[in-house]
């Protein structure tokens, strides 16, 4: 039975096989081609391209597959990375800024990022400069859990007080052993009358 006639393995709207010519259609040592991978299974549900093997993936391979879907940008070789491909990925969803390197994050993307519920884990992918007390209260508020992954050295008894406010000091159960001074603890009694795990 020939897979390519089942209905699951549809091609979509782009039917340019040539720009995948130099794609490898070679046997992997067990009967298996990547570009045949490529076209009945990726091409259609967005599965499986972090599977193929990075010898197999191309520049066309990795540039279709972030067109496909942002978050394959984290599967692609490093030296296949380029501006253009980081820019496509990012303009798909900012949180492809996890996978963009460095060199290539532009100060328009931090800037979209600050600006779009900023995360701790989103913040710390962005250049040091932008690493600020300013932005630090800006993740907290977003998402107090936040705290509890923020070097300890960046958070300040006031950013404890905002996210303990929000939580009803919830927030505290989950903080790191070492965070869990006299007083932040004492800052948390603030905020709830459950002692028992403030002890903790």
């Amino acid at each position: 039975m020939d897979p390519t006639k089942n209905n699951d393995y549809t091609n979509d709207n782009d039917t340019s096989d040539n720009d995948m010519s130099d794609d490898s259609s070679d046997d992997n040592g067990d009967g298996v081609s990547y570009k045949y991978i490529w076209y009945s299974r990726y091409i259609n549900n967005i599965a499986d391209f972090n599977c193929i093997p990075q010898k197999y993936i191309s520049k066309q391979l990795a540039t279709k597959a972030v067109k496909k879907f942002w978050g394959n940008l984290k599967y692609v070789p490093y030296d296949l990375l380029s501006k253009k491909l980081c820019e496509n990925a990012f303009n798909a969803n900012f949180q492809a800024i996890k996978d963009i390197p460095k060199k290539y994050i532009t100060p328009t993307m931090c800037d979209i990022v600050l600006n779009r519920g900023v995360r701790y884990e989103l913040l710390k992918c962005l250049p040091e400069k932008y690493l600020t007390k300013e932005n630090i209260i800006k993740c907290i508020k977003n998402s107090p859990y936040d705290v509890c992954e923020i070097p300890f050295e960046h958070l300040t008894i006031e950013m404890f007080d905002d996210a303990f406010k929000r939580t009803n000091s919830y927030v505290y159960k989950y903080l790191p052993q070492k965070y869990k001074t006299r007083e932040v603890r004492e800052c948390a009694r603030k905020y709830t009358d459950a002692f028992c795990f403030l002890d903790n």
